[in-house]
Order: structure tokens, then C-alpha cells, then sequence
């Protein structure tokens, strides 16, 4: 079961560590702000880089979903043995369904401020600000899983469409 899982795992994984950088950036840009300016000048750089965030998260899950990897071919390898034992086409056809509206569903979670919930939890443990951070970052893990599982899903279909 976990063979047809691989792609997802090297995209979650490559995806997590994106999201490190990422972060470790947006920290690193607003230390640096904090040291070369003064005032409220700071705040502002800072706020005006968050807003770059979810759509830099979005866009390193797109490119990590796009990339033709070889975890995505032996996936693709792994769903097309298994799927003829069914029949392909519709098997494979509902999977990319399923799993494309997984991927949009992420997607659309990463564009989203965090629930209120989860941010009532943060600021009592003092850590509202890194909820902020850390949602879109979780969220686009999915993305990146869910898009690659669908990546595989679509190369495992396209040689039975070229008969």
C-alpha cells in the first residue's frame, strides 16, 4: 500500500523542507530589516513580506508537482500494474479526480488565514505569530502530496489512451 504512496512522500517531504527555507528567509529578511532601519518601519517590511507567503508556498508545491521525478515514475509504474487488474481508465480516471481535488482543496486552505481556533491555541502558548507562519506552510505539504499522487495517477493513464 505504501508503494503507491511514494510520490507523495518525496513531494511532502521536498515540499517541508521548502517550506523551512522559506520561512528561515522571511525570519532572516525581517531581522535584517530590523537591524537597518528604525520605527515602525520595521513592522511594515514585515507585514508586506507575509503577504508574499502563502503564494510562495503555493508556488514551490506547484513546481514540486510539475517536475517529472522518479518517484513520480515509479508511482505512475506501480498505479498502471495495479490498475489492470481493474479497468483502467475509469479506475485511474476517478483516482485523478480524487486526488486533483484534494490538491485544490490544500490549495485553497493555504490561501486562508488560519482558523480562529488554532490561533486562540497559539496565542495562549505565546506563539500566535508562528500559527500564521506554520498553516500555509502545512497546508501547502498537502498540496504538494496530493498534486504529485495526482502527477503519477495522470502518467499512469497515458499509455492506455495512446492504444
Amino acid at each position: 500500500m505504501f508503494s503507491f504512496l511514494e510520490a507523495a512522500r518525496v513531494a511532502a517531504g521536498r515540499q517541508l523542507l521548502a517550506v523551512l527555507v522559506i520561512i528561515s528567509v522571511i525570519l532572516l529578511i525581517g531581522t535584517q530589516t530590523k537591524v537597518f532601519e528604525q520605527g515602525g518601519e520595521v513592522g511594515t517590511m514585515y507585514v508586506s513580506v507575509l503577504q508574499f507567503l502563502p503564494w510562495a508556498y503555493l508556488s514551490s508545491a506547484l513546481g514540486l508537482i510539475l517536475i517529472k521525478s522518479q518517484s513520480v515514475t515509479c508511482t505512475a509504474a506501480r498505479l498502471r500494474h495495479a490498475s489492470h487488474m481493474l479497468r483502467p481508465e475509469s479506475g485511474l480516471k476517478a483516482l485523478v479526480a480524487q486526488l486533483g481535488l484534494g490538491a485544490g482543496i490544500f490549495a485553497i486552505f493555504v490561501l486562508k488565514p488560519a482558523p480562529e481556533s488554532l490561533l486562540d491555541v497559539g496565542h495562549h502558548l505565546g506563539c500566535a505569530n508562528v500559527v500564521s507562519f506554520v498553516w500555509g506552510g502545512v497546508m501547502s505539504v498537502g498540496v504538494a502530496a496530493f498534486g504529485a499522487s495526482a502527477h503519477a495517477a495522470i502518467r499512469a493513464i497515458e499509455p492506455h489512451e495512446r492504444r
